[in-house]
């Protein structure tokens, strides 16, 4: 099982690096993925990704990442939460995996690929 946590924490950690710099990325037996800024915790930026990811489709793990991702980039806007500006950024994330997001009332229910064909649904 190592093996498969690195691999998870390495992608996570290369697209952190892309869009926001480097992070901290920890994956933990948790509920929920967390994101945190600088100015909440000490001076370095740190995602938490939780352990049951790992039983999910990679397609869903990947948007879970750019997800976390998202609110790093929010929080350097001075902003945070799971609005309408939050998405615009997640999305802006997303399509550049060619992925489309549908939302429930605040997080992705479906996503896409750009031929309108379903990758993944909750459920999956």
């Amino acid at each position: 099982m190592i093996e498969p946590i690195l691999q998870f924490k390495r992608l996570a950690k290369y697209l952190a690096n892309k869009y926001v710099g480097d992070i901290d990325v920890e994956i933990y037996d948790v509920k929920r993925g967390l994101a945190y800024s600088r100015q909440l915790v000490s001076n370095r930026k740190l995602i938490v990704l939780p352990l049951w990811l790992l039983e999910r489709k990679y397609v869903y793990r990947l948007s879970y990442i750019l997800h976390e991702i998202a609110h790093l980039i929010y929080f350097d806007k001075g902003r945070c939460g799971h609005d309408k500006g939050f998405k615009v950024e997640e999305r802006k994330l997303l399509i550049k995996y060619d992925l489309v997001p549908e939302y429930g009332r605040k997080y992705v229910k479906k996503l896409y690929n750009t031929q309108k064909q379903i990758l993944w649904q909750i459920g999956d």
